[in-house]
């Protein structure tokens, strides 16, 4: 039977689920609804219906909750981004805290000796260190009776794939960043350049990478191109490069592939080293267009003094798993003899063996592979046992091969660094087996976003 959507009028929302839409019920459905939080009264248009639930959207907010704010962003509910802009941030943090909470819980079937606050994050807007904006020839148009406007630069629309809306100002970087991008735009339309179009896939003009430091003030722009025209490379980035002295550094890269990723490909330098530099405490860091780096440099720094307090005291050997560019394994080392990196990417462990050398660090080495392949019993034994380990893995967790891995292992300490509770709960649970769950602390690095990072923090029984 064809499914007809349908209006529900005068519905209570009593939750948030862990996406950060409004959940309801209503009669016997459970209803999830974008853009709705708890104590909102509304209309609301059931317009998808899921196997346990029926997915709808606001038509009409009767009553708002007290949890309810303005959003600032005049994109705000059309690119896609900070799509919590309209919850209060305290309330934000209350929801993260408990999305947490109950994924131990639940997930895990573990209660944590102790439980910490959130730590909430400094900015709550203009926080990121690194954006990616898209050129496309298919811009979003907010209204049906706005002029034609095919060329945009900014963030894709939701469910559209070939839809880019046009970003004016975005508040998750600072206003530098806004002022040259749309000097770009601008330049672009003036002087005929080609935006990509994704349905043909060509087109000049493809991403635009932004890369900022919170502590030293430095700026990359990186501009991914989909063809190869020299003459036209030259002239727009010599205009960006006057008119904007603060770039620190400015790279071009060439992308004809079908796909965006542009990891495997070189990139052109002109102007600086084709690198930035950033500082946690004493630490250098450096920053090449690829780098994996905390996003948001502020949290980053709360987060490893975090993980630092809890290994407290100096010991012999830290494993670094999952190490990207050996941001962690590096800010603690201090507190090791010796500290033992394992990350998947080889470029990655090409900026932690960089990162080693600027800080002068000799007792630190990185390897590059496949972690469950890596961390053998060969290899324990030749590196030596830990007696911590750091784990951070990405959303997914780690593999149940690494977890039992670590179970045979027996470090005394491990640190869980999670950008997905869920996961993390799955392995903890495996992990109980043989440690104690003491703490868990969240982070929200990502503020009016359903995003939420947890360190939790293992004992061996």
């Amino acid at each position: 039977m064809k499914f007809e959507p349908f209006l529900i009028e005068n519905l209570r929302i009593e939750d948030l689920i862990s996406d950060g839409r409004g959940l309801a019920r209503h009669e016997d459905r459970v209803i999830m609804i974008k853009n709705a939080i708890p104590e909102d009264v509304i209309h609301a248009w059931v317009y998808k219906k899921q196997k346990k639930y029926f997915e709808a959207e606001v038509k009409e907010i009767i009553s708002p909750s007290s949890k309810r704010t303005t959003a600032q962003c005049e994109h705000f509910g059309i690119c896609g981004g900070c799509k919590l802009q309209y919850l209060n941030y305290d309330t934000q943090l209350q929801f993260k805290q408990k999305q947490v909470e109950d994924a131990i819980l639940r997930i895990g079937k573990l209660q944590p000796k102790t439980v910490l606050p959130i730590q909430g994050s400094e900015k709550t807007f203009f926080y990121r260190n690194k954006l990616e904006f898209s050129f496309s020839s298919f811009a979003w148009k907010n209204d049906k009776n706005a002029p034609d406007e095919w060329n945009a630069l900014g963030f894709h629309v939701p469910n559209f794939w070939d839809k880019v809306v046009n970003i004016e100002k975005c508040y998750l970087q600072n206003e530098l960043v806004n002022k040259i991008r749309n000097a770009i735009r601008l330049y672009a339309l003036e002087n005929g350049l080609t935006f990509y179009n994704p349905r043909e896939q060509k087109g000049f003009l493809r991403n635009l990478l932004f890369r900022t430091t919170e502590f030293t003030h430095q700026l990359m722009v990186g501009l991914i191109l989909g063809d190869s025209l020299p003459e036209k490379q030259l002239k727009l980035v010599q205009f960006i490069t006057d008119r904007f002295p603060e770039i620190t550094t400015f790279i071009t890269i060439i992308n004809s592939k079908k796909n965006d990723s542009y990891a495997d490909l070189a990139w052109e330098v002109h102007k600086g080293e084709g690198y930035i530099y950033e500082f946690l405490e004493d630490k250098k860091f450096r920053i090449s267009p690829l780098t994996f780096f905390q996003t948001n440099s502020l949290q980053a720094l709360k987060l490893y003094q975090t993980i630092k307090s809890w290994i407290s005291k100096p010991v012999e050997i830290i494993y670094d798993l999952y190490a990207g560019c050996g941001s962690i394994g590096i800010f603690v080392s201090d507190l090791a003899k010796k500290v033992v990196g394992i990350e998947y990417v080889p470029s990655a462990v090409i900026d932690a063996e960089h990162n080693l050398k600027i800080n002068q660090l000799h007792h630190l080495e990185y390897f590059a592979g496949d972690m469950s392949k890596i961390l053998t019993s060969e290899f324990i034994q030749k590196q030596g046992k830990p007696d911590v380990i750091i784990t951070d893995p990405p959303r997914a967790g780690m593999d149940e091969k690494v977890v039992k891995r670590l179970l045979e292992i027996e470090a005394e300490t491990i640190i869980y660094v999670s950008c997905n509770p869920s996961t993390q709960a799955r392995d903890l649970q495996i992990l109980a087996e043989k440690y104690v769950l003491e703490a868990i602390h969240p982070f929200d690095m990502f503020p009016h976003t359903h995003h939420v990072e947890n360190l939790a923090l293992l004992k061996l029984k």
